[in-house]
């Protein structure tokens, strides 16, 4: 009889330390699955940053092909103005020297 009891007590016991564990690991899950959601969530907004940093990249990348475009017509253009300068120049040199020689 004493023995019976001694194992119920032991048992009793026993339970006890499982029920503690059991309510630590519970608690585990609890703090785990909140970590979980916090790195779901941050990997979320990780993503929608990435997503945003690569639409502004392509955003720069276009402001700067359209930039050297720009850089590319106005070269052209000075060459041309100063193609022109030179030609009209050219011409004052001419009628210039035309007048000279008309005196």
């Amino acid at each position: 009889n004493v023995e019976h009891l001694q194992w119920i007590q032991h048992n009793e016991v026993h339970e006890h330390r499982m029920n503690e564990a059991l309510h630590r690991l519970r608690e585990t899950l609890d703090e785990l699955t909140v970590q979980k959601k916090g790195i779901k969530m941050q990997v979320e907004m990780d993503g929608d940053a990435k997503d945003k940093w690569t639409q502004n990249k392509s955003e720069v990348e276009r402001r700067k092909k359209m930039l050297e475009n720009t850089v590319e017509a106005l070269r052209q253009a000075l060459r041309q103005a100063e193609d022109q300068n030179t030609r009209m120049q050219d011409d004052n040199r001419a009628g210039a020297d035309n007048f000279r020689q008309l005196d």
